[in-house]
């Protein structure tokens, strides 16, 4: 999977990763993998989503670190890679930060489509059953296979907890209010949006359109990915960031 670092000669190459809850699969090594083989230094960022309430503040609170990390070494280039939920901190962290060693790279954002967003319809502790988790993954996914049955119970005792359901179901509906659009115009870095042509979570051609018709920001599709193409694709994610990088 790896193609070469791509940041020879031009710096110290830091991506920052922003993993979703529900990326910790067993074949989140190979996102790393790709990383590695592309960045001197991958720092993984965990969102902690089980930790806090996600609202305003939270994205605020997260991106900050972030930014301050990143101008305290203007030598190095920097990417911050968000995807779903870290999608927003780190778009925050590029509206925030003032650096040209900035490049956020983001996939499967809530809120630049057209509000149906992140439809996980989580309700309750008791709506975390094995059945229910099954057609998450297929809505996240398109090969929800690859999960086997151990990681589908680990991440159900993960958010089975009564204050994890309540702060998950906080998370989407503060989601609705939160302007990303705004924010992604107010950026400050380079951006690239990867997206997944088969994500039932953020609809792809919604977020397309305003992403190309109303921001600078770079967009990439990836056949028979999901909500996250880094898992469903990896190798051709990696590719993509590759080349955006190389140019």
């Amino acid at each position: 999977m790896a193609h070469g670092n791509v940041f020879q000669g031009t710096g110290y190459g830091v991506a920052i990763l922003l993993p979703a809850i529900y990326c910790r699969s067993c074949f989140w090594s190979q996102v790393l993998e790709g990383l590695r083989g592309l960045f001197r230094r991958v720092i993984v960022f965990d969102e902690a989503i089980c930790e806090r309430e996600i609202d305003q503040s939270y994205v605020a609170d997260y991106s900050r670190p972030l930014s301050e990390m990143i101008k305290m070494y203007p030598d190095d280039r920097f990417a911050v890679f968000g995807n779903s939920f870290g999608s927003l901190i780190a778009i925050e962290t590029g509206r925030t930060t003032n650096a040209g060693n900035l490049t956020v790279v983001f996939s499967g954002c809530p809120g630049l489509g057209d509000g149906k967003d992140l439809s996980f319809n989580v309700r309750t502790p008791r709506s975390a059953t094995p059945a229910n988790a099954r057609r998450v993954l297929r809505n996240l996914f398109v090969f929800p296979d690859r999960f086997p049955p151990e990681e589908i119970d680990r991440t159900l005792q993960l958010i089975r907890g009564s204050k994890t359901s309540r702060r998950i179901i906080k998370a989407l509906r503060e989601v609705s209010t939160y302007n990303v659009k705004q924010r992604l115009l107010e950026s400050r870095c380079r951006n690239l949006a990867i997206w997944g042509t088969e994500d039932k979570i953020t609809n792809m051609i919604s977020a397309k359109d305003f992403i190309v018709n109303h921001t600078d920001c770079s967009f990439f599709e990836i056949g028979q990915a999901g909500h996250c193409p880094m898992l469903d694709q990896p190798d051709r994610f990696m590719e993509l960031v590759a080349g955006a990088f190389a140019r």
